[in-house]
C-alpha cells in the first residue's frame, strides 16, 4: 500500500479507509477471517478488522478503521513498507477492495 520510505525514516499511518466496490457476486463466507494493516508483514500491526464486515457485502461498502496502533519501537519499523494482508483467501467473489491510507513520513530519532 505504501512503499518503504528510505533509511532513517518510518511511516506514521494517520487513518485508513477500506472500500468494497461491489460488482455482482459476494465473496465466500469469511466469518472468522481478518484483514491486517502492518509494517512489511512482520507482525508490527497497525490495525486489523473483520473481513466479514466487508467481504460479505452485497452492495458498495465503506469502513473507516478507527483504532490504529502507533509503532512502539521506531527502529523496528524504520524503512518498512505498509502492507495489507489477510489470513484467508478471497474466493468466488468479483468485487474490488480498495484501501486509502493517510500517512506521514517521519524521521526516526
Amino acid at each position: 500500500m505504501v512503499d518503504a520510505p528510505g533509511a532513517g525514516k518510518f511511516i506514521e499511518v494517520v487513518s485508513a479507509t477500506v472500500f468494497l466496490d461491489f460488482n455482482t457476486t459476494a465473496y465466500t463466507d469469511p466469518s472468522t477471517a481478518t484483514f491486517f494493516i502492518s509494517y512489511d508483514n512482520a507482525g508490527n500491526g497497525i490495525a486489523s478488522f473483520a473481513a466479514a464486515d466487508l467481504a460479505l457485502a452485497t452492495s458498495d461498502k465503506v469502513q473507516t478503521i478507527a483504532t490504529l496502533n502507533p509503532p512502539n519501537n521506531v527502529s523496528a519499523v524504520s524503512n518498512k513498507a505498509v502492507v495489507l494482508t489477510t489470513d484467508f483467501a478471497l474466493a468466488t467473489g468479483n468485487s474490488a477492495l480498495k484501501v486509502r491510507v493517510s500517512y506521514r513520513v517521519r524521521t526516526a530519532i
